[in-house]
């Protein structure tokens, strides 16, 4: 089983931010943040694998937030993106560093980089990327912190996708997380339901029926959704539990499982985690 959407922060400030966002902003939080709580988190959920996700908030965090993930490449049963900042200088040659450090792709949250997805600044950020070969993961939909925000919903997602390449026969590597946007399923299935892109049921599918949940399914296409938690901001062992509870096919559990995501990420073979270790970075 492969966890598409996890976060990880270096030891020193996962107590705070858990504190500062997951506590007051979020839902809590079901691990402390940290890399061996991911692991743990893992072990006691039946995951072998997650991909982890960076969010560079400032230009100026693209070093150090990135030098975190790349540890995380040597630490098996994790697969971590890199970050980027829709205001950094030189994105292109920034793209192509991530590229050749190894990462599979990027993350961008519009609402903490203060980006809507139909501006300019975001269109050719992803355009980039996309044209690098590299997946880009998309925040989409309600987040706790940015109460009023509309910088990501299903319509903006939309605007977003017909700007960009479409070859009309190979799902774009693009990912709109929280099943194309937390909270906002109704805008989904009016302008998102069977577009050329992925979904990652992170979050969301915790709050929606096995109806609503199949309906997703069926359509917009077995084949473009992966199974992600958001850990540590949801449960691992909640999520993986509500995932085996779906009706669904065994044909359609292992695309969502597994089955997607070891073709998105181009994987032979997961490295499996099952022996939790201290983290590295302190």
């Amino acid at each position: 089983m492969i966890d598409f959407h996890t976060h990880v922060y270096p030891d020193k400030l996962a107590a705070r931010l858990m504190h500062d966002l997951a506590d007051t902003h979020y839902w809590g939080h079901f691990s402390d943040g940290t890399l061996r709580g991911l692991l743990h988190s893992m072990q006691m959920a039946g995951i072998d694998c997650c991909v982890t996700h960076p969010v560079v908030t400032r230009p100026d965090q693209f070093d150090s937030i990135n030098h975190f993930a790349k540890i995380q490449q040597e630490i098996p049963g994790l697969i971590p993106f890199g970050g980027i900042h829709p205001d950094c200088d030189d994105i292109p040659g920034k793209l192509r560093f991530l590229k050749r450090q190894g990462f599979p792709g990027i993350k961008i949250h519009p609402d903490w980089q203060n980006l809507c997805l139909d501006e300019p600044r975001a269109v050719d950020l992803i355009r980039e990327a996309l044209e690098l070969d590299l997946i880009v993961m998309i925040h989409t939909g309600f987040d706790g912190a940015f109460k009023d925000s509309d910088r990501c919903t299903p319509r903006r997602s939309l605007r977003l996708l017909e700007q960009l390449p479409d070859s009309g026969h190979e799902t774009r590597k693009l990912i709109l997380a929280h099943s194309g946007g937390h909270l906002e399923h109704e805008d989904v299935k009016k302008y998102l339901l069977g577009a050329n892109v992925f979904f990652d049921v992170s979050l969301s599918q915790m709050y929606i029926s096995d109806e609503e949940f199949m309906k997703l399914v069926h359509g917009h296409g077995a084949d473009k959704l992966l199974f992600a938690t958001d850990s540590p901001y949801a449960s691992q062992i909640s999520s993986v539990e509500a995932i085996k509870k779906r009706p669904l096919s065994p044909e359609e559990y292992a695309l969502i499982t597994e089955g997607n995501a070891r073709r998105l990420l181009r994987l032979n073979s997961v490295r499996l985690s099952r022996k939790v270790s201290a983290s590295p970075c302190r």
